[in-house]
């Protein structure tokens, strides 16, 4: 039994205090790991999905497109000017700015597939299942629009207000490239963004 998953063995004839015992022992245990497991994988600041996560299910995201045959589009986005946030506010004021960003990206998925992952800094990685490159680009101009009208106050910004480069990249658009050049495809549309003069969508 135990060799089967089992993970405990109550001899008859059953006590009920020793099983009550017993079975709150396990659930604390299961209480215990689920809560381990979340902070292994949960970036603490916003509450998002962090890098380890992402390194460990990237494996998984490309065997199911792979699997589908449908396309996965990938958006990396950076905030815009946000050292100078931070230098003229404080990096008090920068985690609050990044939790605020971090909940209107997420606030734009609505599909259970999709995940928004903390790349790092300021970067924000989102992996969309079963989108090709045109629904992407439409949610990456809902995701900039939606941070426009969060209207986070950016003292030393040209807008005056916080805002986002966003780049995209779609697999397999190419069947030969891996989930992970993807990746690197749309961290350079984010660079070209980035170049073009900020707050907009490339890829």
């Amino acid at each position: 039994m135990l060799g089967s998953g089992g993970v405990d063995f109550v001899n008859k004839p059953v006590r009920q205090e020793e099983l009550n015992h017993r079975v709150r022992a396990h659930l604390t245990h299961k209480f215990q790991t689920d809560l381990l497991l979340k902070l292994t994988y949960i970036d603490k600041l916003t509450g998002l999905y962090n890098r380890h996560y992402l390194a460990e299910e990237l494996m998984k995201f490309e065997r199911q497109a792979m699997r589908s045959g449908l396309e996965l589009s990938v958006l990396m986005m950076d905030i815009d000017w946000f050292k100078p946030y931070n230098d003229s506010l404080g990096h008090l004021q920068g985690d609050i700015c990044l939790q605020q960003v971090a909940d209107v990206i997420s606030g734009c998925l609505h599909r259970p597939a999709d995940a928004v992952f903390r790349f790092g800094g300021e970067e924000f990685l989102c992996l969309l299942p079963d989108t090709n490159i045109h629904g992407a680009k439409h949610l990456a101009e809902t995701m900039n629009k939606a941070i426009a009208d969060a209207a986070i106050a950016h003292p030393t910004s040209p807008l005056g207000r916080v805002s986002v480069s966003i780049g995209l990249s779609c697999y397999p658009e190419n069947t030969k490239q891996s989930l992970q050049a993807t990746i690197k495809a749309a961290d350079a549309a984010l660079y070209q963004a980035k170049q073009g003069g900020r707050n907009q969508v490339c890829g």
